[in-house]
């Protein structure tokens, strides 16, 4: 019998009076479970194994994520990641209809493309490194239509543990 290999991921619950990190197989079963105990978000990225200091690097899995962010003027962050939507879009030729956005309490704005839009569903070992570099690719294609300066959270590609990205599992807004 073939065994299927499983991704596994990280859980936080802020419900509790302790906020609680803790892993479960990257499963829509087990993701729900969690919800249902107070789950109120997932790691951004799935595993093959769960990433230790100093040992072998697991394979990577999920979707690209874009944080753009103004400390300064929330609605100017907003426009800004409105021309950015539309500009990456238009350029790469996905309708904007398959991203998912997630605006956070602290008026940060995420753009999610999912990792089937340009062939990523494979994952990869280095895959922040590369979203990283995709993600640069996309800001000269934006300076070249716009010349607004964005902001954009690049910590989100840090590779390990210690760069875990966390995206929320109740904050999630379609824009109409």
């Amino acid at each position: 019998m073939e065994t299927q290999n499983v991704k596994v991921c990280y859980v936080v619950n802020t419900n509790e009076e302790v906020k609680s990190i803790y892993k479960i197989d990257d499963t829509p079963d087990k993701r729900n479970d969690a919800r249902d105990q107070g789950a109120t978000a997932f790691s951004a990225y799935s595993y093959s194994f769960y990433p230790e200091r100093w040992k072998e690097e697991p394979v990577r899995y999920g979707d690209l994520s874009v944080c753009i962010y103004d400390n300064d003027d929330a609605e100017k962050a907003f426009e800004y990641f409105k021309s950015f939507i539309e500009i990456i879009s238009s350029v790469y030729d996905i309708n904007p209809d398959v991203f998912r956005y997630v605006i956070t309490c602290d008026n940060r704005y995420y753009l999610i493309i999912p990792a089937w839009c340009f062939g990523g569903e494979n994952g990869d070992i280095y895959l922040p490194r590369i979203y990283r570099n995709m993600v640069f690719k996309m800001l000269d294609l934006y300076r070249h239509y716009c010349t607004n300066l964005l902001n954009i959270d690049m910590s989100l590609y840090s590779m390990g543990k210690s760069g875990l990205q966390f995206h929320g599992a109740a904050c999630r807004i379609k824009f109409v």
